[in-house]
């Protein structure tokens, strides 16, 4: 009698074990199951959210840009601020490109130009219209000077992590994820902090004179020929080498829209040199010469000749009061769009009769 009560607890422990082994399999088996269909489902929804909410996030010179790869244009216009400002006073309220527009009625132009933007993003900017489905015909590349020194190349506010991110990652999948990627600190929003660039050391010729503290401030209260004097060494008289990153982006934007079959039309945008050279002096004077000879010629070893409007204007036709920069009132405005559009038309000119035949 004992043992069948064993056997029969024994039959009963059994069963609920294999019971519960089962419940666990059938649990894990709907857990699978439910997971298949609602992992994607929360993935989908997060990144619905974060496009949503992300898109605020995409830098709105962007989505322009792709355009720009897409609508067949004959020329795209890149370029910083000297191609979109106008002075204060001018009657003209045309920018570089509106100008080049009408100076060219058959063809269409449009700006990918922004405030600050430089080499390393015309290369991104390169990439994206000549992936494009309709890319243009001819390319306007700007080169400027002052991108070179540290005013620009350093200062924090100048760096576009997130335009150099989507540039670089040219994928839907990048502007979806942009947010989040930020969040998570994937994308590095302050690749060079204000405290790491005011301790630059700043270099005039081969010299160190200093910091960027000791160079980069408004005008304010300072004697006006010193600080001019200060401002133009520390905005042009920088040692330029040729491996310098935003150099070496302009190099390569060149390969890639050459390599697409895009025509590049290169300048040096002008600056006051004049005044440069009043306020600072034979040093600042032979070391700006050397850093244009130096671009031009790295230029020259890619086979392209370069527009050298370097000292083209005098003193009147700039428009900067309290910073050294290289903004254009309309009468500056008009002799580069001249000399550019000299060079596009003939590029179009050619193109036109080589589709002719």
């Amino acid at each position: 009698m004992e043992v069948t009560r064993r056997k029969y607890r024994l039959f009963i422990f059994n069963f609920s074990r294999l019971s519960m082994v089962h419940h666990k399999e059938k649990s894990m088996k709907l857990l699978v199951k439910n997971s298949v269909i609602l992992v994607p489902l929360i993935i989908v929804g997060h990144l619905l959210v974060y496009w949503v909410v992300g898109k605020r996030s995409i830098p709105e010179m962007i989505p322009r840009i792709s355009e720009a790869a897409q609508d067949g244009l004959d020329v795209v216009y890149m370029g910083d601020s000297c191609v979109i400002d106008i002075a204060p006073d001018d009657v003209d309220r045309r920018n570089l490109a509106e100008m080049l527009n009408q100076r060219l009625p058959q063809s269409r132009v449009e700006s990918v130009a922004h405030y600050a933007y430089h080499g390393e993003l015309f290369e991104g900017i390169g990439h994206v219209l000549a992936e494009g489905s309709a890319p243009p015909k001819v390319v306007v590349v700007p080169i400027n000077m002052r991108s070179f020194s540290l005013i620009w190349d350093q200062r924090p506010e100048f760096q576009f992590p997130r335009v150099k991110f989507l540039l670089e990652h040219r994928s839907p999948w990048a502007r979806i994820t942009l947010k989040p990627l930020i969040v998570f600190r994937y994308i590095d929003t302050t690749p060079v902090t204000q405290r790491e660039f005011e301790a630059m050391p700043v270099y005039v010729a081969m010299e160190k004179q200093g910091t960027v503290r000791d160079y980069d401030y408004p005008l304010g209260e300072h004697a006006h020929e010193d600080y001019f004097q200060k401002q133009f060494l520390y905005t042009y008289a920088y040692p330029l080498d040729k491996k310098h990153r935003k150099l070496q982006g302009l190099l390569q934007t060149i390969r890639i829209l050459r390599e697409a079959g895009i025509a590049p039309v290169v300048y040096i945008t002008p600056l006051d040199y004049q005044s440069a050279v009043r306020y600072s002096g034979v040093l600042l004077d032979e070391q700006l010469n050397k850093n244009i000879q130096l671009v031009l010629e790295v230029f020259r070893e890619e086979g392209v000749e370069v527009i050298d409007l370097s000292r083209a204007l005098d003193p009147e036709a700039f428009c900067y009061d309290q910073y050294v920069h290289e903004h254009l009132d309309q009468r500056g405005r008009l002799l580069v769009v001249e000399k550019v559009a000299k060079a596009v038309g003939q590029i179009l000119e050619n193109d036109a009769g080589d589709e002719a035949h």
